[in-house]
């Protein structure tokens, strides 16, 4: 959601202009599955799909938010944190205040509005996204903390862990914080030594949202993990990290047959990492490929932690002109997969998966591309200037009607052109509303037409004399803010500047 709207958003829940932004990014795993909880390698990339929170300090140390994803208000104070009975979106935010504290990091509450577009539990670690941007909210509203990257990072980690209590390794804190535009981030989960490793250039990385749930990632992962420690403290070393390809073949008959394929996954994973990264470096994209392509294999075959869906989405991918590579993506068992894919056959891909996914499947897919994106940040946000700069020389009546309502990324129906106006289309949403949108609003992607950023068409009633302030204007349309901070759209030709007026 644009910064505008949402803090256009924030004005409505709590009456007063919101004074930061704070962002954190979702991510992909290039290549490392269940090696960060081993202590291994792992190469991450942050996508372009976000959780963006606005907000204001507030005087008192209670924290205020409103989720417009599950539009449910939440609110606590920081000197009495304590975990819900009924596991929350919430309760990562308490957790991260809680880590905040128990670091000895003196906080100031804030309030703030929510609002993510990583799809939720689709293994695009959404929940690492939250607890980032929470940091930076915190530093946003206390002017004497400023954190490292890597130090934020641990914080969030430190929340999921020990005040959500979820096990997971600190990868996903860690390119949420750290990561770096149209670079993927090589990290030792061990040191947390990380570089930078450039993508190669050609290839876009396509992501595929299986759509199917994820109902036994949370059991399988506690599994697995600890299926990890069992072979480990087997073959006596801390961690399966510490083992080389050669160390574990030449000791692989000292475990059990399930331990040994959970050891295989990780030692050779752990080892594709490292190749990975110099296929990377050298612009090796056919190596790189193969590589993504093995570690789906040994997750399915050694690690079992795909599933069906998964499978379809990669096999379709891989039979696909132009990829170079698929698999999985994230702890397993529903999700997404993401492909390596020649840069030309985007599309071809995105129409094979739409098309042939659900055939196999039942299942609707999501297909998006991103670019490696910028690690959490924050900034100030100037409140908007409010004069008005326009009069109504005609009073406009806008359809009663609901208007058209869509987010970025989401598909609408074009109808027909606007006969009085030239390059807006007559639309409708997925809820059937109608409304006219902008050629700047839509692209056409896979066959259907897609809005690149969030769109409302609603219209806005004037009366003639009315003045208001005008925001943006696109060929005989203008959208405007009047007196009571409303907007929405009205014909240009109703209005005339005051400035012009003298």
């Amino acid at each position: 959601m644009h910064p505008e709207t949402l803090a256009a958003r924030f004005h409505e829940v709590f009456g007063a202009h919101a004074t930061f932004l704070a962002r954190a990014p979702g991510r992909v795993n290039l290549i490392g599955e269940h090696t960060d909880y081993n202590e291994g390698f792992v190469l991450p990339m942050a996508i372009e799909r976000e959780v963006r929170l606005v907000g204001r300090p507030r005087e008192d140390d209670w924290v205020r938010l409103y989720s417009l994803n599950f539009e449910e208000h939440a609110a606590f104070q920081l000197s009495g944190l304590h975990a819900s009975d009924v596991p929350s979106w919430a309760d990562y935010c308490k957790g991260v205040a809680w880590a905040m504290q128990e670091a000895g990091h003196t906080l100031r509450g804030f309030e703030a509005v929510i609002h993510g577009d990583i799809p939720i539990g689709s293994g695009l670690s959404s929940s690492a996204a939250l607890e980032l941007a929470m940091v930076m909210a915190f530093q946003a509203s206390t002017p004497a903390l400023q954190l490292a990257p890597s130090s934020a990072a641990s914080l969030a980690h430190r929340a999921e862990s020990g005040f959500v209590g979820v096990r997971c390794g600190i990868m996903d804190q860690m390119i949420a914080a750290l990561g770096v535009k149209g670079h993927a981030l090589f990290i030792d989960c061990r040191t947390l030594a990380h570089e930078t490793v450039p993508l190669p250039e050609g290839v876009a990385v396509v992501i595929i949202d299986t759509g199917a749930p994820r109902s036994l990632a949370s059991s399988a992962y506690n599994e697995r993990r600890a299926e990890c420690e069992s072979a480990a403290a087997l073959l006596g070393v801390p961690a399966l990290r510490d083992l080389t390809t050669e160390e574990f073949e030449a000791q692989r008959a000292v475990l059990p047959p399930l331990l040994t394929q959970r050891a295989e996954h990780v030692v050779r994973e752990n080892a594709r990492v490292l190749e990975a990264v110099e296929a990377m470096r050298a612009g090796d994209v056919q190596r790189l490929g193969a590589l993504m392509t093995a570690s789906h294999e040994s997750l399915r075959d050694l690690f079992e932690v795909s599933s069906p869906a998964l499978d379809a989405a990669v096999a379709i991918a891989l039979s696909t002109p132009g990829v170079y590579g698929a698999r999985m993506t994230g702890a397993g068992f529903g999700g997404c997969a993401i492909a390596l894919v020649d840069e030309a056959q985007v599309s071809m891909l995105a129409t094979r998966i739409q098309f042939e996914y659900p055939r196999r499947t039942g299942l609707t897919p999501k297909v998006f591309v991103s670019n490696a994106n910028e690690g959490a940040s924050w900034e100030k946000l100037t409140p908007p200037n409010t004069a008005p700069t326009h009069r109504a020389i005609a009073a406009h009546h806008p359809s009663v009607e609901p208007p058209l309502c869509a987010e970025r990324g989401e598909a609408i129906l074009r109808e027909i052109p606007d006969a009085e106006s030239p390059r807006w289309w007559w639309c409708r949403d997925k809820h059937g509303r109608r409304g006219r949108v902008h050629e700047h609003f839509f692209e056409e992607e896979d066959y259907r037409f897609v809005l690149r950023d969030d769109f409302c068409a609603q219209e806005l009633p004037l009366v003639e004399g009315e003045r208001v302030r005008l925001l943006e204007a696109y060929d005989g349309w203008a959208l405007v803010e009047n007196a009571h901070g409303e907007r929405g759209w009205v014909p240009a030709r109703v209005l005339v500047s005051l400035t012009s007026e003298g």
